[in-house]
């Protein structure tokens, strides 16, 4: 295929002769080579895909909300109840193998409990003192975690507000 493209290449660069085109189709090469073996390169850092099983590489299958709680572990089904995770589960009839999959969708902006690495649900407990046009606010906050029942109390500040532009 190169062989029917490198003589049409080379007749289309009048006035610089074969080299110049020769130099335009070993560089159009090298980038293709290069972009070949960047994507190939950056595929290698992400998570294999869950729908081919590493045992058998057999298709997987997603199974329904209603029918992956059994394959939760407790902490998972207390997040997804509570509304902090939600969880695919990917099931492979050949092997009978199963992998839980945290929904990459659902990326929780929420910190992480330090002893169980669950997630952890804000919840203000008070308005200590709300926010104005002279002074930020200041709130008691509480984390909660799914998993274990671990809570964390601080203080969050808000900003003041700020008056429109006229």
């Amino acid at each position: 295929m190169i062989f029917l493209v490198v003589p049409a290449v080379l007749s289309r660069a009048p006035g610089r002769g074969y080299r110049g085109a020769m130099l335009y189709v070993l560089g159009g090469g090298l980038l293709a080579l290069a972009a070949f073996l960047g994507f190939r390169f950056v595929r290698r850092g992400l998570p294999p895909s869950p729908n081919a099983c590493a045992k058998c590489g057999k298709t997987r299958v997603k199974l329904a909300e209603e029918d992956d709680d059994y394959w939760l572990e407790e902490g998972q089904r207390r997040e997804e109840h509570l509304g902090t995770g939600d969880f695919d589960v990917w099931w492979c009839a050949p092997c009978e193998d199963v992998i839980v999959v945290r929904n990459a969708r659902f990326q929780p902006t929420v910190a992480t409990c330090e002893k169980c690495r669950g997630v952890m649900t804000p919840e203000i407990l008070e308005t200590v003192r709300a926010a104005s046009f002279q002074h930020g606010g200041e709130l008691k906050v509480q984390l909660s975690c799914g998993h274990c029942g671990f809570s964390e109390r601080f203080m969050r500040y808000t900003p003041r507000f700020s008056r429109p532009a006229s």
